[in-house]
């Protein structure tokens, strides 16, 4: 658990970083483009490396903090041993997924090596941009396994998140009461 600690750590770190280096670099590019009239080269290209790195970083953090996209209406209609059971195989899903993109993306990388390609603009070697992949969906694969055995051990906030459906009606009732 403490290497998932530390590994949440870097993680915010780097996609922070990563994204706001994206984000002053292209606002230097603006700066420089259209008040100076003096546009740098390559600065796109830097740019359209840091922003999908940020991005694919960002993925474990979501997942971890339970912030991707889900559509749990009928989920929530079910008791709590079906839900229990749904939530292992989903995980164990989402883990086999992240599991063929990091073989994937180990199989771009070496191609990328073995080929030899760079960047157009700066000549960045083409597996610099690529090592991202594999690198973030360890991150990911390693938190779809941790989640797998959270929901494995029967943690109701793995299994009916962080806010539950009953949790919600009863806010939105007092909602309505309330206007």
């Amino acid at each position: 658990m403490k290497a998932l600690k530390k590994m949440e750590v870097v993680e915010e770190f780097a996609a922070g970083f990563l994204f706001l280096s994206a984000v002053l670099i292209s606002l230097f590019e603006v700066f420089m483009r259209y008040v100076l009239q003096s546009p740098q080269f390559g600065i796109n290209e830097i740019v359209g490396i840091l922003m999908p790195w940020a991005i694919f970083v960002g993925f474990g953090r979501a997942l971890k903090q339970d912030h991707h996209i889900s559509v749990d209406v009928v989920y929530d209609r079910f008791p709590f041993p079906i839900k229990r059971v749904l939530a292992v195989i989903s995980n164990l899903i989402g883990a086999g997924y992240g599991l063929f993109l990091l073989i994937t993306g180990v199989k771009m990388v070496l191609t990328a090596i073995s080929d030899g390609f760079n960047t157009v603009a700066l000549g960045i070697p083409i597996w610099i941009t690529y090592i991202i992949l594999p690198v973030s969906m360890t991150m990911f694969c390693a938190y779809f396994i941790h989640k797998t055995y959270k929901a494995i051990l029967g943690d109701k906030q793995e299994i009916m998140g962080s806010l539950d459906h009953a949790t919600y009606i009863s806010e939105s009732e007092k909602e309505e009461k309330i206007v």
